[in-house]
């Protein structure tokens, strides 16, 4: 699903002219900008953590060109993105969409970060799209109307990239690997043949190809038992790019689920509980429904509690070459079904295991990555997550 659009709820604007802040915290590089659009109906634009940013911190962004004597422009906009609780961490990605003041125009232009006061900001990152006088590879001379810019002081090259003339540009993740550290996405970032340029249509880019990248990425969801009059449903997440809400399912058959609750995103490296105290009589089945800001969504496993029974399955390792195990607690008659998807819901593999000794499973054949396991035994179902290494 589409984890990346623009996170309105974060964004603050207001006029260049009536805006303060803090100090700042951060130093120039800390941030990448990786996609600007000028084209379409809305201005949009994305940057990526290049180091972890602790919660509260205030990253401005202008339209304003940098003076070649030194400050701003002035007349144009400023856009303020808070950091969430939980903060950024390197490669997390959020993208801005701009009203107002800040209005990105397609004749050139370009967009600075900084923190600190307008008058004696601290440049963070910065992209140029005027070629104006210029060319690739070179910033204005000078910010002589509002389409140009000096290329930001202090702030290194390889984080102020210039494009020259063009509408919109996009960092293309493709060619960069799974669980690439810091290191090497910063050298990603700020490789200027790394970006898509168009000259007419925005790209709008969601990022959710980007393998280096984690979206929504569900550590654990489990469930327990409070006092044998409660359900408890506690989840861990390790990235939320563009998570709005959580929305907790339930459901008496496992197929017809109805919202029962609904908790916001925090942001990233959070652990979330919720508590059903009216939990049905007989068996409960509970999901999560992880709702985007753009209004897109996925499911997570199904979890299955019952108040007058006491059964539970869990898979070990979790992370494995070739075998993992399953451990049920309790004694069975019949064959559970037992099902392998990918991460995308593809079912990739079923078959039927005896669970009253742990049963193994051969994952040889899987390529690496992330997988479900769901086993239904009867009317329970559990689902399990492990990593095919």
């Amino acid at each position: 699903m589409k984890r990346l659009l623009p996170i309105i709820a974060l964004v603050l604007l207001f006029n260049f002219t009536s805006f303060s802040q803090t100090s700042c915290p951060l130093p120039a590089g800390a941030i990448q900008i990786i996609s600007v659009d000028t084209d379409g109906s809305n201005d949009i634009f994305c940057f990526m953590a290049l180091q972890d940013i602790d919660a509260g911190v205030d990253i401005n962004f202008t339209d304003n060109g940098w003076l070649a004597a030194g400050g701003f422009r002035a007349n144009e906009g400023v856009v303020t993105f808070t950091t969430p609780a939980g903060g950024l961490a390197c490669g997390d990605i959020n993208c801005l969409a701009a009203s107002g003041n800040f209005n990105l125009s397609a004749s050139g232009d370009q967009v600075i970060a900084f923190c600190g006061t307008v008058g004696a900001p601290t440049l963070i990152a910065g992209v140029n799209l005027d070629g104006t006088g210029a060319g690739p590879g070179l910033w204005n001379a000078d910010a002589t109307n509002s389409n140009t810019s000096a290329a930001p002081a202090g702030v290194p090259a390889a984080n102020a990239i210039a494009f020259g003339e063009i509408d919109n540009i996009a960092f293309n993740c493709t060619d960069v690997e799974p669980g690439a550290d810091c290191a090497t996405l910063t050298a990603a970032v700020t490789d200027p043949t790394q970006y898509l340029l168009n000259n007419t249509t925005p790209f709008s880019p969601s990022y959710t190809d980007c393998p280096a990248v984690l979206p929504v990425e569900l550590i654990s969801f489990e469930i327990t038992k409070v006092n044998k009059e409660a359900i408890s449903l506690k989840w861990e997440v390790a990235t939320e790019l563009n998570t709005f809400e959580y929305i907790i399912e339930k459901s008496v058959d496992g197929e017809r689920f109805e919202s029962i609750s609904v908790l916001a995103a925090l942001g990233s490296d959070r652990s979330y509980e919720f508590v059903d105290e009216n939990p049905s009589a007989g068996r409960s089945y509970y999901r999560l429904k992880m709702i985007d800001y753009d209004g897109s969504f996925e499911h997570s496993g199904i979890k299955t509690a019952n108040l007058a029974e006491s059964k539970s399955l869990s898979i070990y390792p979790t992370k494995a070459k070739s075998q993992i195990t399953i451990a049920y607690t309790a004694a069975t008659n019949e064959l559970s079904e037992v099902s392998i998807f990918n991460i995308q819901g593809q079912k990739i593999n079923e078959l039927a295991l005896d669970l009253n000794a742990n049963a193994q499973i051969d994952i040889n054949q899987l390529a690496s990555g992330t997988y479900i396991l769901q086993v239904r035994i009867g009317e329970d179902i559990f689902t399990e997550r492990f990593i095919k290494e």
